[in-house]
């Protein structure tokens, strides 16, 4: 991640509207056509830049003029500054954006869904794209601008106020946790943030154990966002499937299913487990304990010859749990789930805490479980079914047994479900 230098401005805590700023600045020249042509990143100072479409620039710039917030660009000593006019097309009135009074083939509405805060972390993210970066706040920049260097300066309160919010837009904490890959990080709020070399990129929908920061080389969107959250997924999934820290390994395979983490599918993205990943899922396996069932098919899938549960024989089940097995795959049948008996097997050899497992397409029933009422027993085979068949964690379970019910409802009741067209 690059390491932000920063700029030192001068000035009380106090100010005007038009004297608070934020100054981005960073070794090197930028090409004016850069700016006024569309679809040029050159980044000649960078193998991996962070941005490289081209268009980000124009869409910062655009966005703080329409933010209220006044910029100006030096290239060392050469002033650049961008103002709007305002101009009426086809009977709607636009605001060009001009540059040192010359119009430029963009307005306002470039980059319309874009916040400030997007802004700042496009303007921020191409000098960190350069050597010798420097960003800071402040209300007065010491002297002029110096030779062989860009300085973009943007004043007004607002964009000030985003800089103060630094922290929640570029990752400035250590990592607890880190690989060639990805690095993981102590969450610092509420909300739960995958980050790409240093600057946030996309928001998690559940809560997570912790934030990441993508260190490979990972496809963005214009607007610095990702292009796909299942790049993080894979890249995340193999880190950890292939680190030697068992604590940490197991920390991901025990988490709740309100966490981000619960959510990796290990086996989907072909992971290749290491020599811990598979110590840590073996201990497991042999304990009964429960763990991610994504996890357990990855591993299961590279050891093939992994024996199965022990079997409690059949015949030696007393009749009356017999029964109650039957009664409930009688239960799920005349609901619309055939549950197939030749797939069922019992086992005591899970421990008292687990109520099943699958292997291998087979669904391994306790035989403790057999102790519960007929429902009860109903509800774990169908989470184990469901487990089996679907590879669904809990969640994913309630969701297909609700679809099963109201389909059952839909019969009952001589509905027909109409598929949206």
């Amino acid at each position: 991640m690059t390491m932000i230098r920063c700029l030192k401005t001068s000035g009380s805590e106090r100010g005007t509207r038009s004297n608070r700023m934020v100054v981005f600045q960073n070794k090197g020249l930028i090409d004016l056509r850069g700016i006024t042509t569309f679809g040029v990143c050159v980044k000649p100072e960078t193998t991996n830049p962070i941005g490289y479409f081209g268009t980000g620039l124009k869409y910062a710039i655009a966005v703080c003029l329409r933010e209220g917030q006044k910029v100006t660009l030096w290239l060392g000593t050469k002033k650049c500054t961008f103002r709007v006019r305002k101009q009426e097309i086809r009977g709607e009135e636009f605001h060009m954006v001009t540059m040192n009074h010359k119009d430029l083939p963009f307005t306002t509405k470039l980059g319309k869904d874009w916040e400030l805060w997007m802004a700042y972390r496009e303007l921020a993210a191409n000098a960190m794209d350069e050597p010798e970066t420097m960003i800071g706040g402040g209300t007065k920049v010491p002297g002029n601008p110096p030779k062989g260097r860009t300085t973009f300066i943007v004043e007004g309160d607002a964009i000030e106020a985003v800089h103060k919010q630094q922290n929640k837009i570029f990752l400035q904490t250590e990592p607890r946790y880190k690989f060639a890959s990805v690095e993981l990080h102590d969450r610092t709020s509420e909300e739960s943030w995958i980050y790409y070399r240093g600057i946030r990129v996309h928001k998690l929908d559940k809560e997570a154990l912790y934030n990441y920061n993508i260190l490979d080389e990972t496809r963005l969107t214009e607007d610095r966002t990702l292009a796909s959250v299942y790049t993080a997924y894979h890249v995340i999934a193999g880190a950890i499937v292939s680190c030697d820290n068992a604590g940490l390994i197991r920390q991901m395979l025990e988490a709740h299913q309100l966490y981000f983490e619960s959510t990796i599918d290990y086996d989907l993205w072909s992971a290749r487990p290491g020599k811990t990943f598979n110590e840590v899922v073996t201990r497991y396996i042999h304990t009964g304990r429960s763990f991610s069932t994504s996890a357990k098919s990855l591993y299961e899938n590279a050891h093939p010859e992994t024996p199965a549960p022990a079997l409690v024989q059949w015949e030696t089940i007393p009749m009356e749990k017999r029964r109650k097995l039957w009664a409930a795959l009688r239960f799920w049948d005349k609901l619309g789930i055939e549950i197939p008996r030749k797939d069922i097997r019992v086992t005591d050899a899970l421990g008292d805490r687990n109520k099943g497992t699958t292997h291998m397409g087979t669904i391994y029933l306790s035989l403790h479980v057999l102790d519960r009422d007929m429902r009860q027993v109903a509800g774990i085979i169908y989470g184990l079914y469901a487990r089996n068949k679907h590879k669904a964690t809990e969640l994913d379970s309630i969701s297909l047994l609700i679809d099963t019910i109201v389909d059952f409802g839909e019969r009952l009741l001589g509905l027909q479900r109409k598929d949206a067209v």
